[in-house]
This record gives structure tokens, sequence and C-alpha cells, in this order.
């Protein structure tokens, strides 16, 4: 068996995020937020209501990609400011539809006339690095 070998390659997190309000969204279609680059990880992240979206009967948010839509949140209330994180699952952006991460909006009743959301992903790129860290050999 050969020896392990460590690597002194080390980079930071990522963080992307994105500001949209409910003009800007269809309900029931995926809306691409943050395009995150080949290879990245998603460690962390959250979707946050700055304005109540108002939909006379509920508004509701999925978290995902295009490959799928709840794959980071399967269900965020919106109808109030609140924080909600999202629940990273390791999967490695390897194709386009894994790339782009955003939101489904579901709103029920009448039509929305407010909300504003942020949704903020911090990630790491397989097989970058920022900078060396010495080893012991």
């Amino acid at each position: 068996m050969a020896a392990f070998k460590k690597q002194s390659g080390r980079q930071q997190s990522v963080v992307g995020y994105a500001d949209f309000d409910f003009s800007q969204l269809v309900s029931g279609v995926l809306k691409v937020l943050i395009e995150l680059p080949p290879r990245a990880i998603i460690i962390a992240g959250a979707l946050q209501t700055l304005t109540a979206f108002n939909s006379g009967t509920s508004d509701v948010a999925t978290i995902g990609d295009s490959g799928s839509a709840t794959r980071y949140k399967a269900s965020a209330t919106i109808a109030a400011a609140a924080y909600q994180v999202i629940t990273p699952t390791g999967v490695e952006a390897t194709t386009t539809a894994l790339r782009n991460v955003g939101i489904v909006w579901t709103a029920v009743g009448t039509a929305a006339t407010a909300g504003i959301g942020r949704l903020w992903l911090s990630y790491f790129v397989l097989g970058r690095a920022q900078f060396s860290q010495g080893l012991d050999a």
C-alpha cells in the first residue's frame, strides 16, 4: 500500500449571496440566484426573509438547484421575517444543474405585493489552493 501524502494546500471558504424580491419570482418556478464554480461543495447557508411575503394564504420556498429544487431545504415559510438555515448535503457541483442554486417560491391566495429575501451560501472548491501550509513530513 502506498504511503498517505498530506495535502499542504489550503483555502478559505467562499460566500456568495443574492438579494431578491417578490416581483422577480414566479410561483412554482426555480429562480437561480447563485451560480457555483465547478467542484464546489456547499458547507453552510441560509434563507433570510427581510420583508415578509404577503400572498393571501401562504408563502413558502424551497432551496435547491436545477437538479433538485429541494436539495438544501424542503420547506421554508417566508410569510414572516425569519432566518432559516439550509442543510448542506456534501454534493459536489459537477454539472451545470448542480451549480445553479436558487429558490422555488410557492404563493397561495391573492398576489403578493411585498416580500424581500436574501440567500447566502458558504462553499469550498475541491482542488483549489489559495496558500500552502507547511506540513511535517
